[in-house]
């Protein structure tokens, strides 16, 4: 079950922490043979920095290059045009979100309920992250276009949703959350808890900014969610 995001072409840019993505820069030229991987991963974590910022458009492979200090040339070894980049910084995104995120979750936790709330609020925190919403804003517009992204796209979709069946049928075995499939009340989850707020973040809502509202949203949702469970 894809994750739905609303997105708005013409909503506000959100500033990206300074560290998100930067890297120290290098003197131009080919890289030693040992160096070619760092060099992988410095381009792509420039070109993840740009994208969100400037957004696809904007974002040129030259300007990439020297933000990370080496050429044209290199990159497009690497990645022959600028779809191909984005699709592999999407990639390089989401594995490591999909790894922070079952690192996170304590699926055999004794308290099935405690360890669900906690994932539903890290659900929430990602969310909430200026780089999420800014890689969201500007991926979304390019699935139409770039078949890897869409598929990568869906893929962390449904990885979120197994991830919370997981969970989910951990609180049932426990005796809770009968009234509904646990598929369904993970889609629930990931509705209240990352696509509603992440569209609303993505709109602009300035109250998705507070970290104060944040968490009384967060308990008025898990009160609502508890409920209707």
């Amino acid at each position: 079950m894809a994750i739905g995001v609303l997105v708005m072409l013409d909503t506000p840019a959100i500033d990206l922490p300074a560290d998100v993505g930067s890297e120290p820069l290098r003197r131009a030229g080919r890289p030693r043979r040992e160096e070619s991987s760092q060099l992988s991963d410095r381009v792509l974590a420039c070109a993840f920095r740009s994208f969100c910022s400037n957004g696809f458009a904007l974002t040129t492979i030259e300007g990439i290059a020297a933000d990370c200090g080496t050429t044209r040339r290199s990159i497009i070894h690497r990645f022959p045009d600028k779809d191909a980049l984005l699709a592999a910084v999407a990639e390089r995104h989401i594995h490591g979100a999909m790894d922070e995120l079952h690192s996170t979750l304590r699926y055999d936790d004794p308290d099935p309920m405690s360890a669900l709330r906690d994932a539903c609020r890290f659900l929430l925190s990602v969310a909430m992250k200026p780089a999420t919403a800014a890689f969201y804003r500007m991926a979304i517009n390019e699935t139409q276009r770039i078949e890897a992204l869409a598929s990568m796209m869906v893929w962390s979709s449904d990885e979120y949703e197994r991830a919370f069946v997981r969970l989910i049928l951990a609180a049932q075995n426990a005796g809770t959350f009968q009234r509904h499939s646990a598929p369904t009340l993970a889609t629930a989850v990931i509705g209240t808890f990352m696509s509603n707020p992440l569209n609303r973040l993505l709109m602009g809502d300035p109250l998705m900014r507070d970290e104060l509202h944040i968490d009384i949203y967060f308990s008025e949702a898990w009160s609502v969610f508890l409920a209707a469970a």
